[in-house]
């Protein structure tokens, strides 16, 4: 897949995070029949020249209960500003994605939207800002209005998380919350931990380690190991000197997990394992895969650790999320 359908396909995944549940979503735009496909009965993707006015929007359902998603970023497409004209006479919300803000948009695109309806953005790892967009003028029903309050709530947390990131501080979101008290729970504290995938290192505060490696894509502070794990190899000498290797939230992005796994299981070390497993991601996931680029399966991860000579200690589910402790076979238990 090349690097520009991928990142097409990642920006429609996380677009989709955006819809409410119940509603008609009409996909408008290239590659919109993935995700419409991965939504289902409730999605029609359609070409942007079959909406041509208000009639012909809700010729495809009660308006009241439809929202529109632009597949295409939203200054690259000549159709979208006569849509979004569209959009604000029938009341219809939309989302989309942009790398600029609406005020930089071309022509009267910018303008329509900032003066006709009500913008929450969402900033992407990726450098999009996903934006949910809503009618300012027109009866909102009542599942767009708790829609909204949703979402508020989830761009609220998320300047939140970031105003602790750029102060220094370790933001302790409820996703990620749950699944560290899972961890800490497994893991005692005092331990020498290599922590691949480290992100905001929540494990160096919630563990307390001996010792901590911290193992990154992009350096997180001066300690960080800086590695490109799609290219490189774990560095033997710090596995060398660890108890413990964490891989939290880091595997779904690799080409080849299994082969850090594999190097790691060379050393004998202990592993936390955490994976979104493909049997339990949604039909949408497992179409456009987000930033996602392996697919294992339950099977092929305790197939590994068979294979490596490993045993599982403890496993957990978190949503769609799998946690595993496994050691080497006849290593003593951990005791916290």
């Amino acid at each position: 897949m090349n690097v520009d359908r991928r990142r097409k396909l990642q920006t429609i995944f996380f677009l989709s995070r955006l819809l409410p549940k119940g509603p008609q979503v009409i996909v408008i735009g290239q590659h919109g029949e993935l995700l419409a496909e991965g939504l289902g009965k409730r999605s029609l993707h359609v070409d942007s020249g079959q909406i041509v006015d208000s009639a012909s929007l809700g010729a495809l359902g009660p308006v009241t209960q439809q929202i529109a998603l632009l597949a295409e970023d939203i200054e690259l497409c000549l159709e979208y500003p006569s849509l979004v004209r569209i959009f604000a006479d029938s009341c219809i919300p939309f989302v989309y994605a942009t790398q600029r803000s609406e005020a930089e948009c071309e022509g009267s695109l910018g303008r329509v939207i900032e003066e006709r309806f009500e913008i929450l953005r969402f900033r992407n790892d990726n450098g999009m800002y996903l934006c949910f967009a809503m009618p300012l003028i027109g009866l909102r029903p009542l599942w767009l209005q708790s829609h909204a309050v949703q979402l508020r709530l989830r761009l609220e947390a998320q300047i939140t998380a970031e105003r602790a990131s750029s102060e220094g501080i370790v933001p302790f979101l409820n996703s990620w919350g749950k699944r560290d008290e899972i961890v800490a729970g497994w893991v005692p504290r005092g331990l020498a931990i290599a922590d691949v995938g480290c992100g905001a290192m929540n494990a160096e505060a919630l563990l307390h380690p001996c010792s901590y490696f911290p193992i990154d894509h992009v350096k997180r502070d001066d300690r960080t190991i800086v590695l490109d794990l799609n290219s490189e190899r774990l560095p033997d000498d710090c596995l060398v000197e660890v108890e413990l290797v964490l891989f939290l939230g880091v595997l779904e992005y690799l080409d080849d997990p299994l082969q850090h796994l594999a190097q790691v299981a060379s050393h004998a070390k202990r592993m936390v394992i955490t994976y979104n497993i493909f049997e339990k991601r949604t039909r949408l996931a497992q179409l456009t895969g987000g930033n996602w680029r392996s697919t294992l399966h339950d099977e092929d991860l305790r197939t590994a650790f068979l294979d490596y000579g490993y045993e599982i200690e403890a496993s957990a589910e978190m949503g769609r999320q799998t946690l595993y402790l496994v050691k080497p076979k006849g290593m003593p238990p951990l005791r916290l």
